[in-house]
């Protein structure tokens, strides 16, 4: 407003007042002009104006916000993006408000070194005012390559001869090109080795644009060559006579090594000392090599003297029917006695005694057997002296016996004790052996009143030869009554008790603690009681009398009480309480008009109920109690009352008098009630509101509420809020106070929540379509509008992981070989198909330059080869003579080498040639979702999504299919097998996945199949005697199981002809060795047959067991039927997928099954005699081939194999060791001889099987101990 005046002094004249003024104009954030405009016409029609002219400034220039340089990896900078930039002024106006946000621009370079980026943000508002931002990116350096791990190695020292250092590849796994350091170098070696080894060390070095150096190598250990080995050298034999005149001789060794590696030479050897007739001595050979390792070989040269000791003497005879003790045996004759009755022809005579005792002094026998042999161990027929006997005499009494007693008094457990049997014994003697009393059960009767007890002894030898039993005999009980042994205890007089009192009097067990018994432990007290008067006076007697377990009875004792009640009844002051509170809640009157049904004077029994305010009383008869009279007959009176008559809470009390049947008036007892108001005003019901917006929230109104003691009550009313929002909770509460301290409350909750999610409206989907890398093209904003706050946009999203989708491979070009001569071959970029045996082959035509078919040429053929593991080139020349025309490695077609190529002029023409090959490529189309979000101040939140699409196209990788193998199964025993020797149900097809190519599945697959036998054997074991041709004393052995250390264990063996001898057979570990005895009726005869050995088994070759060759010509031996039990089958089938870039995937699932076998009996009855060392012959049926590879066994590995397979063996024994390799067919393909194996050394042969076209093959190894075979089986039809 503006104010006007013509300053007139009068009112009449003055003209006063003021007038609004008038805005005009425009401004801009740029500012602008305003003008205002003051306008009054007076009532004189005169007209007045006043103008001001208002300028606006611009507003303030906007500002980017503020950004900061960052550091980005290398792979990252290739992705990276600008990104957007927001600026404002912060006007407070939209008419003045500058804001936005504007898109970055990226400048700068980089490579694997690192380098650096800019980003600027520039922005001119509409008043052509600039502003500008920018940041630097660093983009660190790519990290250095590292090179593939290498790990140390051994090589022999042969291979050291031919090493040769390696590439090795080096890279640092950048993601980008720009950022990817990789390659490989050729390593350096250094360092030396001799025959006896070395170190050699590989090094690789590298330094990269960025001027970064890494180095890594790797140690090659040469091993020592091989040990030399001697010559095989076999044992000798020679007489005694050739000792003077014997001379080692030397011994040739070497390693089979070349130039610094060979190792060879000879020795001479030396023998042993050796003193004697007969034995053996080594002679032994011995050689140290450069590397201080020693090897030795030795020889055994066995001297020998064949002729055993002559009898010239009488032989002693034995003694039987000795009536003696064993130790009174007859002395047998001397080792030198038996000796002095033979002679010798070059030695001593050598006996050695053996005793084999049986039984005991009661029945015993001893044989004494001399074993006479030389100095050289040949032996004579042993000579046995037989000695047997007894002891038949009873013991003898020389002392004397103890006799027994009756009319003893005593108790049942003071019976004497019965004599010990070791003093009765010592009453006897005896010639041989111990005197054997033993007690028999006593018989001991009756209890402490009566008893009697009788023991009984039997005397004997230990031999069993008896004397006379010996009987003792005791009686007795007992006739004493207990006697008192504690004081009578007294009675009571003037007790102030009822008649019926529990008085404390003695108990049967007390009475009877007074008393003792010299046998019973438990005395029994008969109790009698004698009751005269009534409760006021009264007198009460006791008689006892004790008695035992034997009926003796003790005198009787008596105890006296005497009294009558003097007490009153008396009133519980527990029940005496300050006071008892009566509520209204409960039924009770207002406390104002409470009062008591009693009246003073009343008089109630214990059982009589009253009212106090209305409510009723329980009777006080809990309360009150007399000693001697009923509850029910005592009288209880009403002595005073008292009442406050409060308006909350009246205290109102009643006093009581008891009194008993006798008279006796108790002390007052007062009951004091309390009658309170405890209700709460009626108050109206609580009740819930809810609003969307605060301002919808009415006003409080005014409530009340109604009390049944004080009537209407007003309200206090009270508001708060939680003070929260989305959702706010206002709690209003009226409070209802009726003057007692009872209150009630009224509450309203008002719930104020906004629940109106903002609505998004999201870009557009875009399809970038095919380019060379991700795009950036990406929103990172969307807007949204709402219900309760402003429009705006989010720039809160959240990505999807970039899904990639494999589109169809493709491939561009062939394989195309450019030859010099001036004309091409086209194998195309795929098998021509499969040959019968599923392997792949290519097919061409020769054209010229120009492309035209040449038809003299032919077709070109490219077949794999099974046999040789390569591929064939054939050529027709246009007819059907095919010819070779080249070789190609097996994995020719996994690359681009031409090296890998070689043709054969057939003509003298030029071969040399460049190779094209096919290339693989693929794309891959990605897409991921970005989802914005938008949330207002209460949370409600709103999404929406935008998808991207893009396509890269890409070349081959070298990732192969991923295949799904079966799983593993067992098709348990003898399942059916189908045409091909499998069982049903073994898979023919698996899934596969792929990277790059369509998913699918393969039936391309490879089969190894490999097995191992099982045998079983006979439990069974005969052994017997060769007389002049004839068995005799054959022996039937049966093994019923193994014990704990493995060994066997046999039944007892017998002779079908001589049912009374029986054989023990065991393994003696003494001795080791096998020992077979006989025995005559239980009576033990002698070792017969003994097999010397470690072996867990009887050997089942006689040539294995010794006897005396005097009784025996030969030894007979057979160990039953061996045969195959059955075979377990292993089946690895391996599955193989490639993908269309040449990939190959593999997986492999196996099959096992059982299959059983009839058993066979491998008995022959073909006979082998050879010659035991004493010279008896011996004799047994022929050991077939499967047993004796029960003790030979080899290792073939690794199996299945593929090119090459390892023989391995070890023997307890020297032996020359033949390999042999058959066909299927029984046709030999190789074999090799070791005639340098050493007994206990692990022998390995080695065959090269590449240029064989067979899958199966049998391995027979043959030794002097006998031969084995088994089957072996390749990995693969495909060895290359």
């Amino acid at each position: 407003y503006l104010s006007y005046s013509n300053n007139a002094e009068t009112d009449a004249c003055l003209i006063a007042g003021e007038v609004e003024g008038e805005l005009s104009g425009t401004y801009s954030e740029c500012g602008g002009t305003l003008t205002v405009t003051w306008f009054y016409k007076d009532n004189c029609e005169r007209e007045i104006t006043a103008t001001k002219t208002v300028t606006v400034l611009p507003a303030p220039a906007a500002e980017f916000a503020p950004v900061e340089d960052e550091e980005i990896t290398c792979d990252e900078a290739a992705s990276y993006v600008a990104g957007y930039l927001s600026y404002s002024n912060n006007a407070e106006t939209d008419a003045c408000l500058i804001a936005g946000e504007v898109e970055g621009e990226l400048t700068g370079t980089y490579t694997e070194c690192g380098g650096e980026l800019l980003v600027t943000w520039t922005f001119m508002d509409d008043c052509q005012r600039e502003i500008t931002a920018t940041k630097t990116v660093t983009v660190l350096p790519a990290p250095a390559a590292e090179f593939a791990p290498v790990e140390d190695e051994e090589i022999t020292c042969e291979e050291a001869n031919v090493y040769e250092a390696t590439y090795l590849s080096y890279t640092n796994d950048a993601g980008t090109e720009a950022c990817l350091i990789e390659g490989e170098v050729l390593g350096e070696i250094s360092g030396e080795y001799n025959e006896c080894g070395g170190t050699l060390t590989v090094t690789w070095f590298y330094k990269d644009d960025c001027e970064r150096e890494i180095t890594t190598s790797k140690t090659v250990t040469v091993l020592p060559a091989p040990v030399a080995e001697f010559d095989q050298v076999d044992d000798i034999t020679i007489a005694c006579e050739d000792l003077a005149t014997y001379e080692p001789a030397y011994l040739a060794y070497s390693n089979g090594g070349t130039v610094s590696c060979e190792i060879s030479g000879e020795v001479q050897g030396v023998a042993e000392p050796f003193d004697g007739s007969c034995g053996m001595f080594e002679v032994n050979w011995s050689f140290t090599d450069e590397c201080g390792r020693t090897i030795t070989a030795n020889r055994t040269v066995t001297v020998i003297d064949e002729t055993a000791p002559v009898l010239v003497g009488e032989l002693p005879e034995g003694i039987s029917n000795i009536d003696a003790c064993y130790a009174d045996h007859p002395t047998e004759p001397t080792e030198e006695e038996i000796a002095a009755l033979f002679e010798d022809n070059c030695g001593n005579v050598n006996v050695t005694k053996t005793v084999v005792s049986l039984g005991d002094d009661c029945d015993w026998a001893v044989m004494f057997r001399y074993e006479v042999q030389d100095d050289c161990g040949n032996f004579a027929a042993p000579v046995k002296v037989y000695y047997n006997g007894g002891d038949k005499t009873a013991p003898e009494l020389t002392g004397t016996l103890p006799t027994g007693e009756t009319g003893m008094e005593l108790c049942f457990d003071e019976i004497p004790e019965a004599p010990k049997s070791s003093n009765l014994a010592e009453l006897y003697t005896e010639n041989c052996s111990e005197v054997i009393v033993t007690e028999l059960e006593p018989v001991i009767t009756g209890d402490n009143c009566y008893w009697t007890a009788t023991y009984t002894y039997t005397v004997e030898d230990a031999c069993g030869n008896k004397a006379e039993n010996i009987v003792i005999y005791y009686q007795g009980g007992d006739t004493t009554p207990p006697v008192l042994e504690g004081d009578v205890p007294m009675g009571q007089n003037s007790l102030d008790l009822c008649i019926d009192s529990d008085l404390g009097e003695p108990s049967e067990e007390d009475i009877a603690a007074l008393y003792s018994d010299n046998c019973s432990e438990v005395i029994t007290v008969n109790k009698i009681e004698k009751v005269y008067g009534t409760d006021c006076e009264w007198i009460r007697v006791f008689e006892y009398i004790a008695m035992d377990e034997c009926g003796n009875e003790s005198d009787i004792i008596k105890v006296n009480y005497q009294g009558g009640d003097q007490s009153p009844p008396v009133f519980d002051l527990e029940c005496q309480l300050e006071s008892f509170e009566i509520f209204t809640s409960n039924g009770a009157d207002c406390p104002a008009e409470a009062g008591i049904s009693l009246n003073i004077g009343d008089e109630i029994d214990a059982f009589t109920s009253w009212t106090v305010g209305g409510v009723e009383i329980l009777p006080i008869g809990s309360c009150v109690s007399d000693n001697c009279t009923d509850l029910g007959d005592i009288i209880i009176r009403v002595i005073g009352k008292t009442s406050t008559d409060d308006n909350c809470i009246n205290m109102l009390s009643i006093s009581f008098e008891a009194e008993d049947a006798c008279g006796k008036i108790s002390e007052p007892f007062t009951c004091t009630y309390k009658v309170i108001d405890d209700e709460a005003p009626e108050a109206p019901a609580d009740e819930e509101f809810t609003y969307e917006c605060t301002d919808d929230v009415p006003e409080a109104i005014d409530l009340k509420a109604i009390d049944a003691c004080q009537g209407e009550i007003e309200g206090v009313f009270s508001e708060t809020s939680d003070g929260q929002t989305c959702p706010e909770t206002i709690t209003r509460t009226w409070t209802y106070d009726d003057g007692c301290g009872n209150v009630s409350v009224t509450t309203h909750v008002i719930t104020v929540n906004d629940v109106t999610a903002p609505v998004l409206e999201c870009p557009e989907d875009v399809d970038f379509g095919v380019v060379t890398e991700t795009p950036t093209g990406f929103a990172d904003k969307a807007f949204y509008t709402d219900n309760c706050i402003a429009d705006g946009a989010t720039h809160d999203y959240t990505d999807s992981e970039i899904t990639e989708t494999v589109n169809s491979s493709s491939v561009e070009g062939e394989y195309i070989f450019t030859f010099e001569e001036g004309y091409m071959l086209n194998l195309g970029n795929a098998p021509a198909g499969t040959t019968s045996d599923g392997q792949p082959y290519y097919s061409g035509v020769i054209t010229s330059l120009n492309g035209d078919v040449l038809p003299n040429y032919g077709t070109i053929l490219v077949v794999y080869n099974s046999n040789s593991g390569e591929y064939d080139i054939l050529q027709d020349f246009g007819g059907n003579n095919i010819q070779p025309a080249g070789t190609a490695n097996a994995d020719a077609f996994d690359g681009c080498d031409a090296t890998a190529w070689s043709f054969t002029s057939n003509t003298g023409h030029n071969k040399a040639f460049t190779l094209e090959c096919p290339v693989y490529s693929s794309s891959v189309t990605y897409t991921f979702t970005r989802t914005f979000t938008a949330a207002d101040d209460c949370g409600n939140e709103d999404e929406c999504s935008v998808t991207y699409t893009w396509t890269i196209e890409v070349g081959c990788d070298e990732e192969a299919p991923v295949i799904e193998c079966p799983d593993d199964a067992n098709f348990g025993e003898n399942p059916d097998l189908d045409n091909n020797g499998v069982p049903y149900g073994v898979a023919t097809t698996a899934n596969y996945t792929d990277n790059m190519d369509e998913d699918g599945v393969t039936t391309t697959y490879t089969d190894e199949l490999s097995s191992e036998e099982y045998y079983g054997e006979s439990t069974n074991f005969d052994i017997s005697c060769i007389q002049n041709g004839s068995l005799f004393a054959l022996v039937h052995f049966e093994r019923t199981g193994y014990a704990e250390d493995g060994y066997a264990i046999y039944a007892d063996g017998y002779r079908e002809d001589y049912p009374q001898y029986t054989y023990d057979l065991y393994y003696n570990h003494s001795t080791n060795r096998w020992e077979v005895y006989e025995y005559d009726n239980g009576y033990l005869l002698g070792l017969v047959w003994y097999n010397v050995t470690e072996d867990t088994a009887p050997s089942c070759n006689p040539s294995d067991w010794d006897i005396d060759g005097s009784v025996c010509d030969g030894i007979y031996v057979d160990c039953g039927y061996y045969y195959l039990d059955y075979t377990e089958y292993t089946l690895t089938r391996t599955f193989t997928q490639t993908d269309s870039c040449g990939n190959e995937g593999e997986c492999s699932v196996t099959y096992t099954w059982v299959e059983g076998t009839e058993a066979e009996n491998r008995q022959s009855n073909e006979t082998t005699y050879s010659t035991t060392s004493n010279g008896a012959q011996i004799y047994a049926g022929e050991v077939s081939e499967e047993r004796v590879s029960e003790a030979l066994d080899f290792t073939a590995y690794p199996v299945p194999f593929d090119k090459e397979v390892n023989i391995s063996y070890t023997f307890d024994f020297e032996t020359n060791v033949t390999i042999e390799l058959f066909d299927t067919k029984g046709l030999l393909i190789l074999s090799d001889t070791n005639s340098r194996y050493v007994a206990g050394s692990k022998g390995n042969t080695r065959f090269d099987l590449s240029r064989t076209p067979n899958q199966m093959f049998y391995v027979k190894l043959t030794t002097s101990q006998g031969s084995v075979t088994k089957k072996i089986v390749s990995s693969s039809v495909k060895r290359h």
